[in-house]
């Protein structure tokens, strides 16, 4: 996982110095796949970045798979859309591929607060059915 994450890493950051190096009053079409390239190695870059999250909030702190969720994707959702904000809050420009996958991870976590919020309950109404009286 660790080298998966190097690479995605190294690869978003070569393509964003190529992205600022090719310029952005060229006019030509290679921009646009230089962008491309760079959105999917970031996207990559930052799943992979939230499962080690994840990992590391259920492992290493102790929560439940569904509390971990709530946690991860309240944090997803917070630091998502304010480093949307920070990277210039637009698809267009050196920062949009970067701000358009801020922007991503930002609205997935905002999807994933509520069902993982109702998961949590259900798993906790479901523990303390089973250790219920009632046979």
């Amino acid at each position: 996982m660790k080298k998966a994450t190097a690479v995605f890493g190294m690869s978003t950051l070569i393509l964003a110095v190529a992205d600022v190096i090719h310029g952005q009053h060229n006019g030509d079409a290679h921009r646009f796949y230089i962008h491309i390239a760079e959105f999917v190695s970031f996207i990559g870059l930052l799943c992979l970045l939230e499962i080690q999250a994840f990992r590391l909030m259920t492992d290493r702190v102790g929560l439940g798979r569904w509390l971990a969720g709530v946690c991860t994707s309240f944090a997803s959702f917070l630091a998502g859309l304010i480093l949307f904000a920070l990277a210039g809050g637009s698809a267009h420009g050196d920062g949009g591929p970067l701000a358009v996958g801020f922007g991503l991870v930002g609205c997935i976590g905002m999807i994933g607060i509520p069902i993982s919020i109702i998961g949590f309950l259900v798993a906790v109404a479901m523990r303390r059915l089973k250790r219920s009286a009632v046979a």
